[in-house]
């Protein structure tokens, strides 16, 4: 009798556990999410333009990065933002500063994360406008119903245009909006290095 009572009670026990483990998973995801966001922001609600950011599932070493490329009305010019996390993700140094802190509101803490900025023109690089104004004129297509990923690249993009706003997520390299992403930070990398002029912190 004794026996199950004590069986019983490690069950609960390992339950709740599990249970509070799976809480704090989830609560550090929306976290992590919302300091996305905010320090890697790919969105703004002037004018048109298009962001695309990137982190990888499982994996925090990967730097999480992000571009905003915007066409401004009045000079009619494209520009481009371009973020990363400074040397350590920003999961991995949301983590230690959660340690460090564990009292701090979430907002205290995503203060304090680290990441490299650069501003390019279309002056700086002239790419950026044709590439801007080749985005209307993709055809993509749906994700696969079939594929798994294990951990993959996290590729998301919104846009805002006259013709409405649009808000994807894909696991896939290869879509035609990814491929095209993937040009614009090869082109603004390129620029970068030609000005060498290295993000600011």
């Amino acid at each position: 009798m004794r026996s199950i009572f004590l069986t019983i009670c490690l069950l609960f026990l390992c339950g709740s556990f599990c249970l509070a483990q799976q809480t704090n998973e989830a609560e550090n995801q929306v976290n992590f999410e919302a300091a996305l966001d905010t320090v890697l922001p790919i969105e703004q609600r002037l004018g048109l333009n298009i962001g695309f950011r990137t982190h990888r599932d499982l994996y925090t070493d990967t730097l999480e990065y992000s571009f905003l490329l915007s066409f401004d009305y009045p000079t009619n010019k494209v520009t481009i933002v371009i973020r990363e996390a400074d040397t350590i993700s920003i999961h991995d140094q949301l983590a230690a500063l959660r340690l460090r802190s564990p009292k701090a509101t979430s907002e205290d803490l995503t203060q304090q994360i680290k990441v490299k900025e650069r501003n390019l023109t279309e002056a700086e690089c002239p790419q950026l406008k044709q590439l801007f104004f080749s985005f209307e004129k993709i055809n993509f297509r749906s994700p696969s119903s079939d594929l798994i990923v294990l951990h993959p690249m996290i590729y998301e993009i919104k846009s805002r245009f006259g013709g409405g706003d649009m808000n994807l997520t894909f696991v896939e390299e290869d879509q035609p909006l990814v491929k095209w992403a993937l040009r614009v930070k090869a082109a603004a990398n390129s620029c970068l290095a030609k000005a060498k002029k290295p993000m600011k912190k």
